[in-house]
């Protein structure tokens, strides 16, 4: 698989559906409407579904998405797939504030962008 943008936010994605464990429906379908025009393949896809993803390497997220704007969408991105199930587990938190502290957000901004999606 390429490290492309979009690869990644879904390997990302696929992360963050996992990230409390389960996968319930709705985001799985997210996930899979997203798949139609990625370059992944057809066995990663069935993996992500499957089971608990590795977060992509954030060294490649910062070289994918080398502005502040890029970073604050795919930030966004994360936490709609996260509020699918109406909640913020601990662990997704946990995910994005690490995020956010590697892409050199505030925690205010953060946490503005986490009252926007819900």
């Amino acid at each position: 698989m390429k490290n492309t943008a979009k690869a990644l936010l879904l390997q990302a994605l696929a992360a963050m559906a996992w990230a409390d464990g389960e996968m319930p429906p709705a985001q799985r379908k997210l996930l899979t409407d997203r798949f139609h025009d990625a370059d992944v393949s057809s066995s990663t896809r069935e993996g992500w579904l499957a089971g608990r993803v590795t977060f992509p390497d954030k060294a490649d997220l910062l070289v994918q998405l080398p502005t502040m704007e890029e970073r604050l969408e795919f930030v966004t991105h994360l936490l709609r797939m996260s509020s699918t199930d109406g909640r913020l587990a601990p662990e997704e938190a946990k995910l994005l504030g690490l995020l956010g502290q590697e892409f050199g957000m505030d925690a205010d901004v953060l946490a503005e962008l986490t009252r926007h999606v819900r």
